[in-house]
């Protein structure tokens, strides 16, 4: 019963920061670019044509299997190791979650750091619940899909939320859709902004 509660009250958790960081504009939002020169000027100009995300892979496809196969694995540091780095969310990504033609946002250091460490700790609790709940099966991937249109930012586009029809061995009792958060893109290169999702 303690097991059950805890899980509710984490689920209940994530989908409540989920809501709080629609509100400023955070989530399916991403922009980032490499260079260690952005930790201290995340709203200098940038030259967009050279954006990169540090890490990210050049197919979506092959993106979502890593992520099928992390969760195969049961192994939540390789499907962390899927996200955006914590350091350009804080100091790009946020600053840059505006229309293409605005300016980016200018926030504070510290209110930037908030929102950052909130967001990848209930990150790492979603991460939590797709290893409990699919964690240790073979999946194979049937079909992608997302639940809204692709939504065009200041650097990035962003796709989600991210819904992943499987076959999965064992077999799950219900229905064989893994639901999860945004795949950020830019310049061809893709990775995760993270696990937070509805249930819808």
């Amino acid at each position: 019963m303690h097991c059950e509660l805890e899980e509710t009250l984490r689920r209940r958790s994530a989908v409540g920061l989920v809501r709080l960081v629609r509100l400023v504009g955070l989530v399916g939002l991403v922009g980032l670019v490499s260079g260690a020169a952005w930790a201290q000027t995340p709203t200098a100009t940038v030259d967009a044509a050279a954006l990169q995300i540090p890490g990210g892979f050049r197919d979506r496809e092959v993106l979502v299997d890593r992520f099928l196969a992390a969760l195969s694995a049961n192994d939540k540091d390789a499907l962390l190791a899927l996200l955006v780095p914590a350091d350009f969310y804080r100091d790009v990504i946020i600053p840059g979650t505006v229309a293409p033609d605005e300016p980016a946002r200018q926030w504070s250091e510290k209110s930037r750091q908030f929102f950052t460490d909130n967001f990848f700790h209930k990150s790492s609790l979603y991460a939590d619940v797709l290893l409990k709940d699919w964690g240790g099966r073979e999946l194979m991937r049937k079909k992608i899909s997302f639940t809204r249109p692709t939504q065009t930012y200041k650097w990035y586009t962003a796709d989600g939320e991210l819904r992943v029809e499987v076959d999965a061995v064992p077999p799950t009792d219900g229905e064989p859709v893994v639901r999860t958060g945004f795949i950020a893109e830019i310049n061809g290169t893709y990775k995760f902004i993270g696990f937070l999702h509805d249930d819808d």
